[in-house]
């Protein structure tokens, strides 16, 4: 059987559900599992031949559609045991569409206006 993320690639954006890494401290009725709670994207992939694994550096998406140097590392086969899954959207261009409209004041942050 194939790996989920046998052929990922550098680029490729990655989602967390709820179901996978959030903590529940509210009533359940309110909890959506498929809620995204983190969305990641890969930056690197190498193959280590001390450990004989290929692995992937996953930097976590910002505000603004951003993101940094990897924080992550993780197996091509941890990716998905560590609750990962392939995006189902381009998050890159929402977050930056989303950051244009609050800076555009289409969109009012809950926080209150940026000043």
């Amino acid at each position: 059987m194939a790996s989920k993320f046998e052929d990922v690639q550098i680029g490729d954006q990655l989602e967390m559900p709820a179901s996978r890494g959030a903590k529940i401290y509210f009533s359940s009725d309110r909890f959506d599992p498929d809620q995204v709670i983190q969305v990641g994207i890969v930056t690197d992939r190498w193959y280590d031949p001390v450990d004989a694994k290929e692995y992937v550096g996953v930097a976590i998406l910002r505000k603004g559609g951003v993101y940094g140097k990897p924080t992550r590392k993780h197996t091509i086969r941890g990716l998905a045991s560590n609750g990962w899954r392939p995006a189902q959207k381009d998050w890159i261009a929402w977050g930056k569409e989303k950051n244009a409209a609050v800076n555009g004041g289409k969109i009012i942050p809950l926080k209150g206006p940026r000043q």
